[in-house]
């Protein structure tokens, strides 16, 4: 109806895209957000969410060129800094996820979702101690996150057997 009513309207356009996505509707949610994005190149919502779209679909490469040039262009957005760090951790590019994860983290250290990621990173390329540091931080921040406990647990029990 919105975009009946205004055709060049970058919040409809960007919210249906977003409820595409939701849906699982990746190519008519990247149509909508290209969309939004020609009408407001700087929608920070369209962008970031075009980029969540493209990494659903596949186009981890995609996902990642948008995720970089946000961060490049808005580096105090930590959104695009943790998106960016699961992408580069998607494509198993470790050292490049590790300053996303730790500016986000500096960003909001309040976090657990993102203390919980840099831990899950920090475990993957094998600083165990670090890891477990992060998801500690994560449950002193909220003690009843589950994945950072079950995470904890894995990461102490590796850390028991070296």
């Amino acid at each position: 109806m919105a975009l009946r009513l205004d055709p060049e309207s970058v919040t409809a356009r960007s919210g249906l895209g977003a409820a595409y996505l939701g849906q699982g509707h990746y190519d008519n949610a990247i149509r909508e957000f290209k969309e939004a994005l020609r009408i407001d190149p700087d929608h920070i919502n369209a962008r970031l969410n075009l980029a969540r779209a493209l990494a659903a679909q596949g186009d981890m490469d995609g996902a990642v060129q948008e995720l970089e040039s946000v961060v490049k262009e808005r580096p105090d957005n930590t959104e695009a800094h943790v998106g960016l760090g699961l992408a580069y951790m998607a494509q198993h590019r470790y050292p490049e996820a590790l300053p996303q994860f730790q500016e986000a983290a500096r960003k909001k250290p309040d976090d657990p979702d993102i203390q919980t990621n840099l831990g899950v990173l920090l475990a993957m390329r094998g600083d165990v101690p670090a890891a477990i540091q992060a998801f500690e931080t994560a449950l002193k921040i909220d003690p009843g996150h589950e994945a950072a406990r079950a995470y904890l647990a894995r990461a102490r029990a590796l850390a028991s057997r070296h």
